[in-house]
């Protein structure tokens, strides 16, 4: 090996071993911000926050040390792939330390955990944060693909996890079951729990790419539901206008109302004559993803949340109004298309649809 490759090898390997370590001293902090919430242990608390001054000059060290790896080595190829993944694994393991220190500062204001049903899912996501976390530094240090894959998939589960715990919360809060603060404090630890999931994720995705090269791309990105308040098919419409233009960039589900289910003839004649065929839209009892699976839900004739209560925490609600009569296709059609292209664009960008 010649002395220009043993000396880049040695300052990566130098690099990846500060990774792993840095790693290390912030599970440290995640697991001590845990116990100090679930013991009330108010000492462990605070010294977890003072240590989160720790974390963020490692993240600066790491940081400035591949900056001065890609200026003294002038890397190509797959050292570069490699550094530009752990500067921004080391920015995620930063954000996991920050995690860890809303978890202590609020472990310092409420009363007590949680408990009920409240605490199960509390455990759960507990389990699932600590899991992707573990995971995603073996798959990281060992350039274990499969396990970066297994770990993104795992990840995703944390938003059902926190979903549900944001109904309990709500439900919790209307009974007045406990004090105001305690709530608050339940809401920032969950959140907390989710994002490590999600970062961990990330680690993962850069992981991927680092050892192989390739990005991870969903393969749909947004999942979008019409409800058919109007009648005549117009959510069947719109969902099919949706898998035309915009199928590369998301599912589009639609339903009905009970008093709107029924397609209009001249609509079905008028969107075979352009290509599309309409499904009858199911009932809203018969839709066989949860509310929560969806980023948006579109009220058509009749706001959304006439019929999804409480509001999933992960789902925006749209209300189109003023839409035209249904019995009129070419000019539902128009102001549908419309309107789609508006939301995706918003949601894609201007690509959306190429």
């Amino acid at each position: 090996m010649a002395i220009y490759e043993k000396r880049l090898m040695e300052d990566k390997a130098g690099i990846i071993a500060a990774v792993e370590a840095f790693g290390q001293e912030v599970k440290g902090a995640f697991e001590a911000a845990l116990n100090s919430f679930l013991t009330g242990n108010a000492v462990q608390a605070n010294e977890t926050i003072l240590r989160d001054h720790v974390i963020n000059r490692q993240a600066v060290d790491i940081d400035r040390r591949c900056h001065a790896f890609i200026a003294l080595h002038m890397p190509s190829a797959g050292h570069l792939r490699s550094v530009s993944s752990i500067i921004t694994i080391a920015s995620e393991l930063e954000r996991i330390g920050d995690y860890a220190c809303t978890i202590s500062r609020e472990a310092l204001n409420v009363s007590a955990p949680p408990g009920g049903n409240l605490k199960r899912v509390f455990n759960r996501l507990v389990s699932r944060a600590r899991d992707t976390m573990d995971q995603a530094l073996a798959a990281f240090v060992g350039g274990e693909i499969g396990t970066a894959q297994e770990t993104i998939k795992e990840a995703d589960l944390a938003r059902e996890d926190l979903e549900e715990a944001m109904c309990l919360l709500m439900h919790m809060g209307k009974k007045s079951e406990k004090k105001t603060r305690n709530l608050i404090g339940y809401f920032a630890i969950l959140n907390a729990l989710e994002r490590i999931c999600m970062r961990a994720q990330s680690i993962c995705e850069e992981t991927l790419f680092s050892e192989t090269g390739v990005v991870a791309v969903e393969e749909s990105k947004f999942y979008v539901l019409f409800v058919d308040c109007l009648g005549g098919g117009v959510a069947s419409l719109a969902q099919s206008i949706g898998g035309k233009f915009f199928k590369e960039d998301a599912k589009f589900v639609s339903v009905a109302v009970p008093e709107a289910g029924v397609l209009a003839p001249n609509l079905e004649a008028f969107a075979q004559k352009h290509g599309m065929f309409l499904d009858k839209s199911v009932g809203l009892d018969e839709l066989e993803l949860k509310p929560s699976a969806f980023d948006v839900i579109v009220g058509l004739g009749e706001p959304a949340e006439t019929h999804f209560d409480p509001q999933p925490y992960h789902t925006v609600f749209l209300n189109w109004e003023g839409l035209p009569d249904p019995g009129n296709p070419e000019t539902i059609y128009q102001e549908l298309a419309v309107r789609i292209r508006e939301l995706m664009e918003v949601l894609v960008g201007k690509e959306a649809g190429e």
